[in-house]
């Protein structure tokens, strides 16, 4: 876990939250959305704003009953429970990964063009996007630091950047109000142009929720998380109506309609085919606040994807691996898969708006899923994500419905391998127990053997009691543990089963924290003492460094040794 000199405040989280959503959806989504909508995409991109701080109210509910990183995936988990919540909760965060991935593929194909035009010399778009991928990939393996520091730099010369294009647009003479005319029906879908384009603008703002998953990382997320997802979304709503009215005053709509690299570069199209031309030096600015746009969407996303994998591998959804961190604390083993797949999608430039379509898809199974979670988690306030959830059907299945046969195949194939590694971690996964860390009696301190006593979340079935070699996960970092599970051995009179883990080598004041347990071994079944001294006596074989760095000869299957626990 970060310092808190080090942690995100409310500046750094609105600039992360602002510099998840503008990158690839004002250059390029917004041109989408005047192409099918025309000038009423400005009501699109307003209703998608209103719609997404409504589910922003649903996620911060949330986050307050579970402060912790990896939210999008452990609210259903926490709330549903059992397997139900488990196998939802995978899917939200496949879902989540995937629409995730598909973004970053987007964004960094879209940094071609504009890197092109800002440098003439730069005309391999291709490579251009593999270049964008690991300049982000290289951003955060330096540490979280940097990226934060460097995140906040080009939200700055982004937003300034986007503000002398609106004002030129506005005051330069070149702005005509007839553009506005047949405000319903100039787009490619007519009338309904309105709605279909919402579910591409809630694309653009879900990049509002990567906070969540940073929780962790955040000073006081309590506040600090809903303020910087209401002012993060506020200030990027204004960014989002000032371009597209500037795009819709400034370039035919039939533009668009008819060019695709055009409905992809709207900003520049306003330059190169609307009334701009008389500002040539509007194409650098355009060009490198795209760039910056761009790279700060991709660098946002890469990281939450990454924390993502991270959660997902702690819980034994996803191979181990992808926990693996360097000393910065960065988890490079998931950023380099995340930065791999969507390099992948990078070299396909014809998938553009199909990524763009199957994201929104993807989107509305993980938004109705949260707000599933919070149904079931609170008896009263349920009327909210029910609304929420009927209104992104109303919204998404027009535009669904007219996508054709190739978004539903595509989509349920992504679903169906997500589900297929769900299958074979969850069969195969060691016994996982997360909760909160409690106070106890103290005994154990007290004796210089302090243990953490976990508050386990609701739908967790405890192991077998007894003694266990066990891992602790906290804030990301791993360490070797040993937990008792049952009654305390050295107190007779109390019936109560507790979850107490004696962390090896470890001295810190944990809290309130949530901790992970991985059960790896089982050592012994339950055994009473006479008193403490006895207890840590007999625990002094099984704590020495030696042993700890040793693997052990046998290994044994959990789902074995339940089925015969004598044996073992």
């Amino acid at each position: 876990m970060e310092s808190a000199g080090h942690k995100i405040g409310l500046f750094s989280g609105v600039a992360l939250v602002a510099g998840a959503c503008i990158g690839s959806a004002i250059f390029s989504i917004s041109g989408l959305t005047i192409a099918y909508a025309g000038a009423s995409a400005i009501l699109s991109w307003l209703a998608a704003a209103l719609l997404f701080c409504a589910y922003g109210t649903v996620v911060v509910r949330l986050v307050r009953r579970h402060p912790h990183s990896g939210g999008i995936y452990i609210f259903p988990k926490r709330e549903i429970g059992g397997r139900a919540g488990s196998f939802l909760g995978f899917v939200c965060g496949w879902g989540y990964i995937v629409s995730n991935i598909l973004a970053i593929a987007f964004s960094a194909i879209c940094m071609g063009p504009y890197l092109q035009a800002a440098f003439p010399g730069l005309d391999n778009h291709t490579l251009l996007a593999l270049l964008s991928c690991f300049a982000a990939l290289c951003i955060l393996l330096c540490g979280v630091h940097l990226s934060k520091a460097l995140q906040n730099i080009l939200v700055i010369l982004m937003a300034a950047s986007l503000l002398v294009f609106c004002l030129t647009a506005f005051f330069g003479g070149g702005f005509d109000i007839s553009g506005f005319k047949h405000f319903f029906v100039s787009g490619s879908r007519r009338a309904s142009g309105f709605i279909s384009s919402i579910p591409l603008a809630l694309v653009a703002y879900g990049g509002c929720v990567v906070i969540a998953f940073l929780a962790d990382e955040v000073d006081n997320p309590a506040k600090t998380i809903p303020g910087a997802l209401f002012t993060g979304i506020g200030l990027v709503a204004l960014l989002y109506l000032a371009v597209i009215a500037s795009v819709v005053g400034t370039l035919p709509v039939s533009t668009l309609k008819n060019d695709p690299s055009c409905r992809l570069t709207p900003l520049m199209a306003c330059v190169y085919e609307g009334s701009l031309y008389s500002f040539p030096w509007l194409v650098k600015v355009i060009a490198l606040s795209a760039s910056l746009a761009l790279l700060t969407t991709i660098n946002a996303l890469m990281r939450v994807n990454a924390m993502a994998l991270e959660t997902l591998a702690h819980e034994g959804l996803m191979p181990e691996f992808l926990f693996r961190e360097n000393r910065q604390g960065t988890p490079y083993a998931a950023l380099l898969t995340v930065a791999s797949v969507s390099s992948l999608l990078c070299l396909r430039k014809d998938w553009t708006e199909g990524l763009i379509n199957m994201g929104a898809v993807i989107n509305v199974v993980t938004m109705a899923v949260i707000c599933t979670s919070l149904i079931c988690a609170e008896r009263k306030g349920r009327v909210l994500p029910a609304a929420v959830i009927l209104m992104f059907l109303a919204c998404y299945i027009p535009g669904i419905a007219a996508s054709g046969w190739k978004l539903w195949a595509f989509t349920t194939a992504v679903y169906a391998f997500g589900i297929a590694l769900y299958l074979i971690f969850a069969r195969s996964a060691r016994p996982r127990l997360s909760g909160i860390v409690v106070h106890g009696k103290g005994h154990g301190h007290l004796h210089g053997m302090p243990t953490a006593n976990l508050a386990t979340y609701k739908g967790q079935s405890l192991p077998t009691g007894g003694v266990w070699r066990t891992r602790a996960v906290l804030s990301g970092r791993i360490h070797p543990a040993l937990t008792h599970i049952g009654r305390r051995p050295s107190d007779d009179d109390s019936p109560e089963e507790t979850v107490e883990t004696m962390i090896l080598d470890f001295d810190k004041n944990i809290y309130g924290e949530e901790m992970t347990l991985i059960f790896d071994d089982y050592e012994r079944p339950t055994m009473t003492f006479p008193d403490l001294d006895a207890l840590k006596n007999n625990l002094d074989d099984y704590s020495k460094p030696k042993e700890r760095l040793q693997k052990k000869a046998r290994k044994t299957p959990f789902a074995l040794f339940k089925k015969n626990p004598g044996k073992y």
